[in-house]
This record gives C-alpha cells, structure tokens and sequence, in this order.
C-alpha cells in the first residue's frame, strides 16, 4: 500500500473552514465579559474563555490580538448583563452581525463606524432598532447607487463617494450626521470611493465591489 499524497491546498482549506468555524462558535457563546484596554478603551464580548473575549475584543477593534494582551478581562453576570446599557447593547449587536460575515469588508467598515457613533445614547437606541441591520444597510446604499444609475442615460460613469455613503447610512439608521465620525472613517474607502456604474443598451451593470 502506497503513502498518502499530501495535499496542501486541501490542508489550507480545510483549516480555513475549521477556524471560521471557531471564530463563528466563539462569537455565540452565550457568556458575556467587559475586556479593558488602557488604549482602545471597553468592548463587550462573549466569552467563552478570557482569551476567546480577548480573540473577539481584537477583531472587533480590528487588530492583531498580541496586540491587546495585556487588557483585563471581567465577566458579565446576569444581573449586569440585564442592566446592560443602550449603548452597550448597540455594539453587541452591531459586533455579533460583523461576525456572522467576517469576511465582507462592507460590513465591517459600517460596523466600525456605527460602532463609534453608538456613544451617543440616541444613535444606539436607533441601532437597536428590531429590522435595522448592518445587512439592510448595505442593501439601502446599494439601492441609493442603482437609482443615480437609473436617473442617468446613455453610457457614463455614476460617481458615488464615500460621502455619500455614509450619507446613505446615516438615513437608514435614521441618526444624525457626523462629520468628525465621517471623516475618521474616510480612510478606509477613500482610495475607493468612486463606483464605476454603467449603462449599456438599457441594461443596468452595476459591480457594488468597486466602492472598496
């Protein structure tokens, strides 16, 4: 009986699939704990362990774990968990959407900027919204970009700008607009901002990934 051939790429795919299956279990962990930075600040989290609310604290705030080792960890009881406030059941529930997806760079860009704006009790009561999602967010702008299509005729370009994307997601999270927040969170698309969107013999070619 002749060796078994190693096969990298299966290896590799079969280990993408088990760690996007961890991250996945991690996020739904039903334990919540507080994680505190001395430079990111607070994050509430599941925890299944300090270090998965560590994992968790790391993506949410989009760095390297080793990076926040040495924040503390403290576990949520129920009672606090109950007396939770807005904001920080905003950002839970803005975090565990980013989650599902980790993958789609659209929700994360809306997540962290939904995420800073949850300060404000009045944008978090708005997130907590029962059908505002991160999904129906893009959903909205994408159908913003298809109507400045549709009001245009013949073959052209449809410029849509990152103002305008966080325009689009200020209206449908119904929140007050916030120039400080926007332009924070310019950088990530800034080099992207302009959608390429075209009509050609009356059919409407729209690729949403060239936002990013």
């Amino acid at each position: 009986m002749g060796k078994k051939r190693y096969n990298a790429a299966r290896s590799d795919e079969e280990w993408a699939v088990t760690a996007d299956r961890t991250r996945r279990e991690r996020w739904r962990f039903p334990a919540k704990a507080r994680v505190i930075h001395p430079v990111r600040g607070e994050m509430i989290v599941p925890a299944a362990s300090p270090f998965a609310a560590i994992l968790c604290a790391a993506e949410a705030w989009g760095c390297p774990f080793f990076e926040i080792r040495d924040a503390r960890v403290w576990r949520i009881e129920n009672e606090e968990a109950n007396a939770m406030s807005r904001t920080e059941q905003a950002m839970i529930k803005i975090n565990e959407e980013m989650q599902k997806d980790p993958d789609n760079a659209y929700l994360e860009i809306l997540g962290h900027y939904i995420i800073d704006r949850c300060g404000d009790e009045q944008v978090a009561q708005a997130v907590l919204a029962d059908k505002k999602t991160l999904k129906g967010c893009v959903d909205s702008i994408q159908a913003a970009a298809l109507k400045k299509v549709r009001e245009k005729k013949g073959v052209q370009t449809v410029v849509f700008t990152e103002r305008d994307f966080y325009h689009e997601a200020d209206q449908y999270f119904a929140i007050g607009r916030d120039d400080g927040a926007r332009a924070e969170h310019s950088r990530p698309i800034a080099e992207r901002s302009e959608a390429g969107a075209q009509i050609k013999s009356n059919v409407i070619s729209l690729d949403f990934g060239s936002f990013l």
